[in-house]
């Protein structure tokens, strides 16, 4: 009796393992602590659902998005991603200057997530949905404000200094500079008060054309 007492009790803790919904820490009998990784597929319906609600997103991305609240690492991410688009349910888009392809979800994996979405425990879809809107402003924050900084000649950096709006150029800043800590100083700046410099800017120019 026994025995059969500790084969029930082992089979309970492995259940409630199972069954515990999110990672993290949980307490099972006898105060002992596990923990809990998303699954394969858990991991699979994270990707599709943030793809669905702001794709295109390359692997880095994706790594950023899941990093903070530790819900999946690169390494699970990457193995997610090669699944998804052996499957058909994910297409990759070729992006320019040695990039990582973009991923979007296909017509079949729209179709596969609807069918599916509620196989992702509720915990972890309202994790990724509590993180949707800010990683989808700091993402379209970075489509709009592009910069880089690199070494011209000798004692001259460049600063280069871009918004864009719908992926075209609305406004272009190349500052020549004597050393890499200015540029990278003006980088730095332009990053956090762009909006600020770009409304400065067009408010000057359109005064001196009103006069």
């Amino acid at each position: 009796f026994e025995e059969a007492q500790k084969v029930k009790e082992k089979y309970e803790l492995i259940e409630s393992y199972r069954h515990a919904g999110v990672p993290g820490k949980f307490i099972a009998k006898g105060g002992l602590a596990m923990q809990r990784r998303p699954s394969l597929t858990e991991g699979k319906l994270m990707i599709m659902r943030v793809l669905k609600s702001m794709e295109p997103l390359d692997e880095n991305q994706l790594a950023e998005f899941f990093a903070e609240p530790d819900l999946l690492t690169f390494f699970e991410i990457k193995v997610a991603l090669d699944e998804l688009q052996g499957s058909e349910l994910i297409a990759g888009r070729k992006r320019g200057n040695s990039q990582p392809d973009a991923y979007m979800l296909t017509a079949k994996g729209r179709t596969t997530y609807d069918m599916f979405m509620y196989d992702l425990p509720l915990p972890l879809r309202d994790k990724v949905d509590a993180l949707l809107p800010e990683w989808r402003r700091r993402f379209r924050r970075r489509e709009q404000v592009r910069t880089k900084y690199y070494r011209a000649g000798e004692d001259d950096y460049c600063a280069q200094l871009s918004i864009f709006e719908h992926g075209t150029p609305a406004m272009e800043l190349t500052l020549h500079l004597p050393d890499s800590d200015q540029a990278q100083q003006a980088v730095q700046a332009f990053e956090r008060n762009a909006e600020r410099i770009y409304s400065d800017i067009w408010q000057s120019l359109s005064a001196k054309a009103e006069e």
